[in-house]
């Protein structure tokens, strides 16, 4: 087992995790993301909501549009982050 010192560290080979990382590290230094929320949360929250957004769609057999509803809960989302 690797032990890990950083968020980058820790997210390892993971590649989606690290472009939503960087994107996430970029808002937060431009002041658009609280403070307080760590980025490793931030993108740990945003990647649960798109896994969820996915299994949804899934469970309902692709019954609906999938790009309108993901945006519509990472808009949410960013209202709940937003500095």
């Amino acid at each position: 087992m690797t032990t890990r010192t950083n968020g980058k560290e820790e997210l390892g080979k993971r590649y989606v995790y690290k472009i939503i990382y960087s994107i996430m590290e970029k808002g937060k230094e431009k002041g658009e993301i609280k403070q307080s929320l760590s980025l490793k949360y931030c993108v740990d929250l945003f990647m649960a909501c798109m896994t969820g957004v996915y299994l949804h769609w899934c469970i309902y057999g692709g019954e609906y549009e999938l790009e309108p509803f993901a945006m519509n809960i990472a808009r949410n989302l960013y209202s709940i982050i937003k500095a």
